[in-house]
């Protein structure tokens, strides 16, 4: 799982406009930003009967922070 939480957060930054590369721009889809976004949000959700209080905040504190950079963009 936290195999695809990776996958999820890193293309929603991304789509965010972050560049994954050094020197390279980053093209920003919101529209995509924001399911990756929801695509994280929910397996955060489902991982939480399993994780440690540390972890869950550590999860959620990834969540809003990708919720505050779309929000910041899309204004």
């Amino acid at each position: 799982m936290e195999f695809f939480l990776s996958i999820t957060s890193t293309k929603a930054a991304q789509y965010l406009g972050v560049p994954m590369i050094e020197g390279e721009d980053g093209a920003k889809d919101l529209e995509k930003a924001r399911l990756a976004i929801d695509c994280t949000k929910f397996l955060v959700e489902k991982l939480q009967p399993f994780v440690t209080e540390e972890e869950s905040k550590q999860l959620n504190a990834v969540v809003s922070n990708l919720q505050f950079a779309y929000v910041k963009e899309s204004s």
